[in-house]
């Protein structure tokens, strides 16, 4: 597999991309009332940037971006952050980006109101994206939190399916990466197969992505991810890989992992399901699963005959499932 730099594979649409970043700083500036540092943990300049860089790439693909592309990549941003800063305080999670949680800083109290003012801000803004903000990102939001939801009900139940968990996790993590290649391609006004082969990229892609980042949260380093790892097992979370060690384990030992998951605050517990995982290959099964994903997400780009060149979005699939972190 090809070695994957974002940056070269943004340089089409850098100049939109740092556009996006300045508008977005502006919005993140704290008032006057709030502390200075509250609002930079939460937009540290470090992450990726995938979701408005998917953005403007369906955008360039389609047309030609203009400033409309430009403000919805900021709110889409908005949108991601406002939910990391929710997604660390249900994890209680202390590192994100290299950096202290908003959470392990603030509280979680703070926190969650945090990721309701990050949340307002990007509604308020909409008007600058157009009538397409409301017709596909509010719907994202409100199928994110779904998705987070059933998550959190579905926390250590075994009975939690493949199909289910992909459901899942298709709402919370994969209908951002979809909303953000559709309102690209659709701000640039290309016709409706197009904009709808783009959408189901993005959602492909998205759900790649996360059970690469399930199964980095067993397999990774910290030093190496820039957040805290271990967290799924922790709270109770049942990813890819452990759904599939209960359908391969035997009847007894199906037995002793539903017990083991059933101590999510057990180290001892944690430790001997990772190295069930590991003795059965269940987290190798979920990184080839990803990879599947993916490479469905690339026949959707070949796909479109008019799109010249594809390979932007074939090394973004790529990097998806190889990344470490």
């Amino acid at each position: 597999m090809k070695t994957v730099d974002l940056e070269n594979i943004f340089q089409p649409v850098h100049c939109h991309l740092e556009a996006m970043e300045a508008r977005f700083a502006t919005l993140m500036a704290p008032p006057k009332t709030l502390p200075p540092g509250l609002l930079n943990l939460a937009s540290t300049p470090t992450g990726k940037r995938m979701r408005p860089a998917l953005l403007m790439l369906s955008g360039d693909a389609c047309g030609q971006l203009n400033d409309r592309h430009v403000w919805a990549g900021t709110v889409v941003e908005l949108i991601h952050t406002a939910t990391l800063v929710h997604d660390d305080v249900i994890d209680d999670a202390a590192l994100r980006r290299w950096q202290p949680t908003v959470t392990h800083a603030y509280g979680k109290g703070v926190s969650v109101l945090l990721g309701d003012y990050l949340f307002s801000l990007a509604l308020r803004h909409f008007p600058m994206v157009g009538p397409q903000a409301v017709e596909i990102l509010g719907p994202a939001i409100q199928h994110m939190c779904e998705g987070e939801l059933r998550q959190a009900l579905r926390a250590n139940d075994p009975e939690l399916t493949e199909a289910e968990y992909t459901q899942i996790i298709s709402m919370k993590t994969a209908e951002l990466y979809a909303a953000s290649c559709e309102l690209g391609a659709l701000l640039a006004g290309d016709d409706e197969e197009t904009v709808r082969r783009f959408t189901e990229y993005g959602r492909l892609l998205g759900i790649a992505f996360q059970i690469a980042d399930d199964c980095l949260d067993l397999a990774g380093a910290e030093a190496t991810a820039g957040k805290t790892l271990g967290l799924d097992l922790q709270k109770g979370k049942l990813t890819l890989p452990g759904i599939r060690l209960l359908e391969v384990v035997d009847s007894t030992q199906r037995e002793r992992t539903i017990q083991l998951l059933s101590q999510p605050g057990d180290p001892a517990a944690r430790e001997e399901v990772v190295a069930l995982m590991q003795q059965y290959g269940t987290v190798q099964y979920a990184l080839e699963r990803a990879e599947e994903y993916a490479q469905q997400a690339i026949g959707q780009a070949r796909a479109l005959e008019a799109l010249e060149r594809t390979e932007p979005f074939e090394l973004l699939a790529e990097f998806t499932v190889a990344r470490t972190r």
